[in-house]
Parts: C-alpha cells; sequence; structure tokens
C-alpha cells in the first residue's frame, strides 16, 4: 500500500499508483522478533511474533514506481535510498482467525510531466523543459526539495526519429539529488504532439447591411450577414509576415472595422486557424440634383 505523508497525516494514493506497487512476493523482507537484528541473506523462521517488525528492501519497489515519476524515502545523504522500511503489526490489527493485513511504504510523486506540442523541424533540436509539470528533490528527512527544470534531460525520443505530425511518447528524467545511480533516476513519459510549421488564416467579411448601433469595440460576426463567397483563405509557414488586401471598397461597400489580423500579422506555426472579420456597410452614394 502506498502512502503519502503529509502534514495532516497519512493519506493514501488513488488506486491508479496502488496498481503499481510490487506485491509482496516481488519485495524482498527479513523479519525481527524482539530485537533489532535483521538479515534478508538467511532463510529464517517466517513466523512473526507480537511485537515483531517486517523490513522491505526498497530497492524492489524503487525500481517498480521510479520510471512514472515516484521515489521511496532516501537515505541521511540524500543520495542514496533508504535500505529497508520497517512495518510493525499492531497487536490490536491482528485476526488470528483471519490473518490479514496491508504493510504499507511511503513514497513521493516527485516528477509530473504534462503534453506539449513541437515543431516538426524542431524535433531533433529539443528540450526537456516544455515537457515538465512539476520536479521535485528529497531532504535527509525526505521532505520535497525544489529543483531547476534544467536538471532534467531527454531519456528516449527515439519515437521522433522518423515522425511526421502527429502524437507521440518521448521519456524524461532526472537524477534524484543529482545522484548519478541507476535506483535515483527517476522518469515519466510525456505526450508529444509533432506539428507543422503552418497556419491558416481564415478572413470573414461581414455584411451589417445599415450602419449599426453598436460602436466599432463592441461588433460581433453575428451583429450581420456572413459573405460566405467573399471569404479569404491562405496559409503560410511560422513566423513569416502576411500582409492581405481587403475586399470591398470597390465593391459598393465600405469597410467599417476590421480585425488588425484580417490585414496583416506573422503565422504562428503548429496553431490552429485563426479567424479574423471584416465589417463592411453599403456605399452611398450622394449626388446632387439641379433644377433649372
Amino acid at each position: 500500500m502506498a502512502f503519502s505523508r503529509t502534514e495532516d497525516g497519512d493519506e493514501v494514493f488513488p488506486e491508479d499508483v496502488q496498481a503499481m506497487m510490487p506485491t509482496l512476493g516481488e519485495v524482498p523482507y527479513a523479519i525481527s522478533n524482539f530485537n533489532d537484528e535483521i538479515s534478508f541473506e538467511t532463510d529464517g523462521d517466517n513466523v512473526m511474533w507480537q511485537g515483531g517488525q517486517y523490513f522491505f528492501k526498497l530497492a524492489a519497489i524503487q525500481g517498480a514506481i521510479q520510471e512514472k515519476g515516484f521515489s521511496v524515502n532516501v537515505d541521511k545523504t540524500g543520495r542514496k535510498l533508504m535500505e529497508a522500511s520497517a512495518f510493525m503489526v499492531q497487536p490490536t490489527y491482528l485476526d488470528f482467525e483471519s490473518f490479514d493485513f496491508i504493510p504499507y511504504v511511503v513514497i513521493h510523486q516527485l516528477f509530473i510531466t504534462k503534453s506539449f506540442t513541437l515543431k516538426a523541424e524542431a524535433k531533433d533540436d529539443w528540450n526537456s523543459f516544455g515537457g515538465i509539470e512539476k520536479v521535485c528533490g528529497l531532504s535527509a528527512t525526505n521532505e520535497e526539495l525544489p529543483v531547476s527544470p534544467e536538471q532534467t534531460f531527454i531519456v528516449d525520443d527515439s519515437e521522433l526519429v522518423d515522425a511526421t505530425p502527429s502524437d507521440y511518447n518521448v521519456i524524461i528524467g532526472y537524477f534524484l539529488n543529482g545522484s548519478e545511480d541507476n535506483d535515483m533516476l527517476i522518469t515519466s513519459l510525456a505526450k508529444v504532439r509533432m506539428v507543422e510549421n503552418k497556419q491558416t488564416i481564415n478572413v470573414y467579411y461581414v455584411d451589417l447591411v445599415n450602419i449599426p448601433d453598436k460602436t466599432k469595440d463592441d461588433l460581433q460576426p453575428s451583429g450581420g450577414k456572413i459573405l460566405e463567397n467573399q471569404t479569404q483563405t491562405f496559409t503560410g509557414q511560422g513566423d513569416e509576415d502576411y500582409h492581405n488586401e481587403l475586399w470591398g471598397e470597390e465593391n459598393g461597400f465600405e469597410i467599417y472595422e476590421y480585425d488588425q489580423g484580417a490585414k496583416l500579422g506573422t503565422y504562428v506555426g503548429g496553431q490552429p486557424a485563426k479567424d479574423y472579420y471584416v465589417y463592411l456597410i453599403h456605399k452611398i452614394e450622394k449626388s446632387m440634383k439641379i433644377i433649372k
């Protein structure tokens, strides 16, 4: 059973975390009765007397959880795992007719990654920082310590070698407390969406029919009729500027107001299409009649 130790006491991790914990049969253990001497090497009596303790080697547990961003406790140096964790069965917990108990181990969620977007041309030149949500170390008393994302690194991005725009998995990691020991390598899988370095711009023309009652700052596309046949759509490479010639002034309309991006702007590669609006009113021709 995986516990998180907080200021308010121990809390049980949710089921998805419990599911990755190894079973008792997968973790070396020893039993100590009435004294502090334990040995993991000898096959002794597997009976634990009332008041005795189970000792579980933490390396086996670490091996099951470190690839999910978790760690067991560290020793006083902070650069090695605590060798073993003790679990005592209190006499009040024992049911001699149905001897059933679950020992617990305190673990820490130190590393959380997040999904991020990567431009296709940058797939061979990216860092791990964009995929980090949380990264921490552990003090000698096993309290969380802040860690700079710059201490993380790419463990595996092999899926990106021949990748085309789609979704992929990468593995990011760091050495807990800077200890380059495989037991202290904490990793986590991150989802990366690879996108083309392109963006599409859509410019819609809205016929307001009459000069609107609303101010130019309060215009909405629903305030008129979109001229579907006049929609402009253009696509360009990311970080390139574009300049668009607006329609309407030579076709019986006056441009009442327009979004700045409808006329000029910069493509943002890998981002969804961007919509801009141009608001038109009907041109009013004034004439002077001469009466003789």
